[in-house]
């Protein structure tokens, strides 16, 4: 199992301090405007983990951060510090989950409202070198044919070729990059990150999280051997990780977390969690 890093050792790319700081509206706000390029008032509503579960045996979904400003638009920001392939089925899923929360019966269509759903990167899953890749749907036998759907997908990747980017971005990828602290808003961030890291409730929690976790392996661990004696001990594995990312995800842990902790791509945590514990 990947240990959890020592609590003062987060950075602003670990997904717990990330919850935290992007709690400030002000950073918060500024992320968005620098990422894509627009100016927001204020913030609406925010909340981080917030889980979505349309139906009690559907397939949820957990998101990072999601966000609404002044007119209404829904900004969903994901961290995510692995390398995988999956952004355009997965950014298809969250924006799917997060319409279909946002819409109450009998609404019309043109009550969607515009939702941007971002990934923050640490890897340049496209190949292309480009600091952002912005996405949205477009007619194929003319590009000049809008869907105006108002679905938008933005991956942003801190190692691409900045040029066209604000300074203000180019600081901030720098910032993802490096931790290089290059302006007023990267110290902003950084000083954010130590107050995170000076907080003791938030530091409780953390270990807290860190201590569930290893009750939670001990205790799939046993099934897992148990079942392997009688079963096999692949397919017993198998069981124990199951059950091991089910109780994670009922103490509240991230997609990504469990993912690290029981060794397995995010694709079958979210199949294993909507499995009924035995």
């Amino acid at each position: 199992m990947a240990r959890m890093k020592p609590y003062d050792e987060l950075e602003f790319v670990d997904d717990f301090v990330f919850c935290k700081v992007m709690r400030r509206e002000e950073i918060c706000k500024k992320v968005i405007e620098l990422i894509l390029g627009v100016k927001i008032k204020s913030i609406r509503t925010f909340d981080s983990q917030h889980a979505i579960e349309l139906t009690a045996n559907g397939k949820g979904v957990r998101l990072d951060v999601i966000v609404d400003d002044d007119e209404g638009t829904i900004y969903n920001i994901e961290m995510q510090t692995s390398p995988e392939n999956e952004y355009g089925k997965r950014s298809r899923y969250y924006q799917g989950m997060i319409d279909l929360e946002t819409m109450s019966r009998g609404c019309e269509y043109s009550e969607l409202r515009k939702c941007y759903v971002i990934f923050l990167c640490l890897t340049d899953p496209f190949r292309k070198y480009r600091a952002v890749y912005t996405f949205e749907n477009r007619c194929v036998e003319d590009l000049s044919i809008r869907l105006k759907d108002e679905a938008y997908k933005v991956v942003v990747n801190p190692f691409g070729r900045t040029e066209g980017c604000s300074e203000e971005l180019k600081s901030f990828l720098g910032y993802l990059r490096k931790k290089t602290i290059s302006d007023t808003f990267t110290q902003m961030l950084d000083d954010e990150v130590k107050n995170v890291r000076a907080h003791e409730e938030w530091r409780a929690e953390y270990m807290l999280m860190g201590i569930k976790l290893r009750e939670a392996e001990e205790k799939a661990k046993k099934e897992g051997l148990a079942e392997g004696r009688a079963e096999g001990h692949a397919e017993g594995m198998t069981e124990s990780k199951t059950e091991t990312a089910k109780r994670l995800a009922q103490m509240g842990l991230t997609i990504d977390q469990i993912a690290k902790a029981v060794d397995a791509s995010k694709e079958d945590v979210q199949e294993w969690i909507t499995m009924p514990l035995r």
